[in-house]
């Protein structure tokens, strides 16, 4: 898919490994809709001298219009330092390093139900799911050192998690070459497997004094 001005902004061409992007016509359509019929009777209701009720409805329309137009795009991409998640005008930037896992799992509503149950994981951050689909999930660290989970829409999400996977690999972000906490997620083919960083360090150290002799 070609850059548009806009994801110019979000990273130069020259920085960018993989990127995606997702229109839901639907979200636009509904918001700009029902942002217009709130204008047109908040216009309705200042010529009958409904003021107060106009400027609410003008505020709503305005409020409704405003969503359609910017949370109907969801743009991800992957750089060599960071995943840029723009949901519209916003949305969280992930360095690389911080990233615990990444997979691909199905965003159906059962699946969400569960998901949320699950003990000891971060809460879901949704961006725009065009469910039932594929989406990515990413488990990260911010810069306040909280935990932190997206499920992220994808056109093609099996694609940009390898993506992430990729850059993860060579930034030096995976756990086996950071060196991340134990019981860190990684996520494989056949699954996701607990990390123990002690017995990396140790393989780690192994090679090393294999090498040095």
């Amino acid at each position: 898919m070609a850059h548009d001005e806009y994801e110019r902004t979000i990273a130069p061409a020259e920085e960018v490994l993989f990127r995606d992007k997702v229109v839901s016509r639907l979200t636009f359509y509904a918001c700009v809709l029902m942002g217009a019929l709130f204008l047109a009777l908040a216009a309705g209701g200042a010529a009958q001298g409904a003021f107060a009720g106009a400027i609410g409805m003008a505020l709503f329309g305005a409020a409704a219009t405003f969503l359609g137009l910017t949370r109907s795009i969801l743009r991800t991409v992957v750089t060599r330092e960071d995943v840029r998640i723009h949901w519209g005008l916003w949305g969280p930037r992930i360095a690389l390093s911080s990233i615990r896992s990444v997979r691909v799992r199905d965003a159906t509503r059962q699946g969400m139900i569960e998901a949320s149950r699950e003990q000891g994981r971060p809460r879901i951050e949704v961006f725009q799911i065009p469910a039932p689909a594929p989406i990515v999930e990413i488990e990260w660290t911010d810069a306040t050192g909280k935990a932190r989970r997206a499920w992220i829409g994808s056109s093609e999400a099996s694609s940009l998690a390898a993506a992430i996977e990729g850059a993860r690999g060579s930034s030096g972000g995976r756990v086996a070459a950071s060196g991340v906490e134990a019981g860190a997620r990684i996520a494989t083919p056949d699954g996701e497997e607990e990390a123990d960083t002690a017995e990396t360090s140790s393989d780690e150290g192994a090679k090393t004094e294999s090498r040095a002799r």
